[in-house]
């Protein structure tokens, strides 16, 4: 499996189970292991806009050596206990180097902290940060319903409903909405808008934290 990259099941299955968000969890957890300057670690890019960015994840070993085994681990928030687990693995290629492009896209939908192992190394910790999938349609007789996606609850969150001021250039916030059923969804409402009205959905950094960024529903025209 020389200068190919897997997966490692099991971690990414464990990744994506349901997550309750801890209040203690707010990404800046002291590092358990201390980084190696002979193992490096890039991730690009940082916040992550949706679950169908691409990403990508390289770095090279001490000594430049071919065919020597590197295991990408993933810290996501939320999940407890609180911990790396594995996520990836590769192999070096001629130079040390290695390189999980083949398997874009692939974040794994949730903020967290990654880092490279290699044998006795460990490289530095690079967080990344997940904008919240927020989605928002109209339904019949005027009613809309927003949905918001994401590794952790949102139950009892809100979101917020906008509206554009063409004259002024600016987002009107028109009412909160909260999220009350299952799956992070808002019960359907009604909107008394002119035709033509562009509108959008937000989740604001204050709901949608500690584990994903503010987000942003498409814009749509009524």
């Amino acid at each position: 499996m020389k200068g190919r990259a897997v997966i490692v099941g099991a971690a990414v299955a464990g990744v994506l189970a349901s997550m309750a968000p801890a209040a203690s969890d707010q990404m800046t957890l002291p590092r358990s292991v201390a980084a190696s300057s002979d193992l490096t670690l890039a991730v690009q890019p940082t916040v992550i806009r949706s679950t169908s960015d691409r990403m990508t994840i390289f770095g090279s070993v001490s000594g430049g050596e071919a065919g020597k085994k590197v295991t990408i681990q993933f810290k996501a928030c939320g999940l407890q206990p609180i911990q790396f687990r594995d996520a990836f693995e590769t192999t070096t290629r001629a130079g040390g180097g290695f390189s999980l492009e083949e398997l874009r896209p692939f974040n794994l939908g949730v903020s967290g902290v990654y880092r490279a192992v290699s044998g006795g190394e460990v490289s530095a910790e690079i967080r990344v940060q997940q904008r919240v999938a927020v989605y928002m349609r109209p339904l019949s007789r005027g009613r809309f319903q927003v949905w918001v996606g994401g590794k952790v609850s949102f139950w009892r969150r809100f979101v917020l409903l906008q509206r554009f001021e063409r004259r002024r250039g600016v987002w009107i916030t028109m009412r909160r909405v909260v999220l009350t059923e299952d799956y992070g969804r808002t019960a359907p409402f009604r909107l008394s808008v002119p035709k033509g009205t562009q509108l959008r959905a937000i989740m604001p950094l204050s709901q949608a934290r500690p584990c994903y960024l503010a987000g942003y529903g498409p814009i749509f025209r009524t």
